[in-house]
């Protein structure tokens, strides 16, 4: 595992000047993009100004319905320059999901994926194509939200764990890179769980590794590992670097993973 270190908006955006001419990708569980894009266009237009640029963007918990993710509906929440791709919430009130992919790209939404379930949410896009260019090979991402309720129950990791082995299985035997983030709400820092041991080793037991190994929010007494990316990387791919960024769209508590990797040649 590699260790993915703690950065300001100064420190991330000084990686993100190293990076040169790779894929950048970024996950935030925002709790109502209605509250909170005015704050991701400033991040946003932050980085831009400083000559930077992230491919993508994965939002959890965006508290949109299908009918606000219909395309004169979801205009308002248009970010120049990206594919805007949304999921509508399936997990209550506070579920929901967007993309946000760099115009540069082409893609694919697989929607057979993802068959409709109240236990968690997922987005899976296949980006085939840069500035017209066909990648090597696809980049595979999947967006996923599972929510807070029975965190510990077996049942409940059971119901998520099992439709979630069957799409990492078919998607590995494609053999493309593949950047699953998300907020999985259970905790890698309790691994000593039975469950959560059996869901941790879904992912790596496929060769699917965790970038982000520290805590990702922390209150007064406790700290979580509950934001995740699990990454496989093509032969293409030469090296990747992930962290995690303070940020002010969610106050501090580490909600802000992000992960790059060198582009498909």
């Amino acid at each position: 595992f590699i260790p993915a270190d703690y950065h300001d908006i100064d420190s991330f955006i000084e990686k993100l000047k190293a990076k040169g001419n790779k894929f950048s990708s970024v996950t935030l569980n925002v709790e109502s993009i209605n509250s909170k894009f005015n704050k991701i266009l400033a991040f946003l237009e932050t980085i831009s100004n400083n000559n930077c640029f992230i491919d993508c963007l994965l939002l959890q918990e965006t508290w949109l319905t299908d009918e606000q993710c219909e395309d004169e509906s979801i205009n308002r929440f248009k970010i120049p320059g990206y594919h805007t791709i949304p999921l509508g919430r399936k997990c209550g009130r506070k579920g929901g999901l967007i993309i946000y992919l760099s115009e540069k790209y082409k893609f694919v939404v697989r929607k057979n994926l993802y068959k409709t379930s109240t236990d968690w949410e997922g987005l899976f896009i296949d980006v085939t194509h840069e500035n017209g260019e066909k990648l090597a090979n696809k980049i595979t991402i999947a967006n996923i939200y599972r929510p807070p309720r029975d965190n510990y129950s077996d049942a409940s990791i059971d119901k998520f764990l099992k439709p979630m082995k069957d799409i990492i299985i078919k998607l590995v035997k494609e053999n493309s890179t593949i950047i699953s983030g998300g907020d999985y709400n259970i905790n890698l820092l309790e691994l000593n769980r039975d469950k959560f041991q059996e869901y941790f080793d879904v992912f790596v037991s496929n060769g699917l590794f965790p970038q982000i190994t520290l805590p990702t929010r922390f209150s007064r007494n406790n700290a979580t590992l509950i934001d995740q990316i699990y990454c496989i990387f093509s032969k293409y791919t030469s090296n990747h670097k992930a962290g995690k960024i303070q940020t002010t769209i969610n106050e501090w508590r580490g909600r802000f993973p992000w992960f790059l990797k060198y582009k498909e040649v």
